[in-house]
């Protein structure tokens, strides 16, 4: 049996802010390809 490629997830992609003592502080699991770079520095730069 074949299955489809589900293509609205396909530009979707897991991203996680792992802090300097190696613990997990956020984890994205279907941030968007584009445009997540900003979120993902945001989210960092509230771990200050």
């Amino acid at each position: 049996m074949k299955r489809k490629m589900n293509l609205k997830n396909f530009n979707q992609t897991p991203a996680f802010v792992i802090d300097k003592q190696g613990m997990l502080r956020h984890a994205l699991r279907s941030a968007q390809a584009q445009g997540h770079t900003e979120e993902i520095l945001n989210l960092i730069k509230e771990l200050k």
